[in-house]
């Protein structure tokens, strides 16, 4: 939990406030953000990986096509960038599924089992890749499982 990264990156010497904004960042990995608390380049960069997921998550539908057609066509180059861009976008859903969940919204009854089967769609999408599923066919078909956000 984040809680437990921060107060082990406090406990170390780090300013607690920043100890909990890499917390947060890490994604539940400990020794990514004790690497991160002695390089800010990695913190910059998962801050960048991040709001790059959100804003796909709340694009328009043909932006999402595009953007899934412009990580597909850089998968053959650079694999490990496009499968951390893919699994900061499952944490924005997962995210976002949760939300739904704690503020329990009786105008959006379906916001969770939609952010849900996003976060599936995006672990289909991760799967086929590694099952060497064309890129374009398994980015777009994750895509159009997306539910649009408000």
């Amino acid at each position: 939990p984040v809680s437990t990264i921060a107060e082990a990156l406090a406990a170390s010497g780090i300013d607690p406030i920043r100890a909990t904004g890499i917390a947060e960042l890490s994604d539940g990995r400990i020794g990514w953000a004790f690497a991160a608390a002695g390089d800010a380049a990695l913190v910059e960069e998962q801050e960048t990986r991040h709001r790059v997921a959100r804003e796909w998550l709340q694009a328009a539908d043909y932006d999402r096509l595009v953007r899934a057609t412009t990580l597909a066509d850089r998968f053959s180059k650079d694999r490990e960038s496009v499968f951390a861009e893919l699994l900061a976008v499952q944490l924005a859903w997962r995210q976002t599924m949760v939300d739904a969940v704690h503020a329990a919204r009786s105008d959006s009854p379906h916001a969770a089992p939609q952010a849900a089967s996003a976060v599936r769609s995006v672990e289909r999408c991760i799967l086929d890749l590694e099952a060497n599923v064309r890129p374009r066919l398994a980015m777009q078909s994750m895509v159009l499982q997306w539910p649009t956000l408000a």
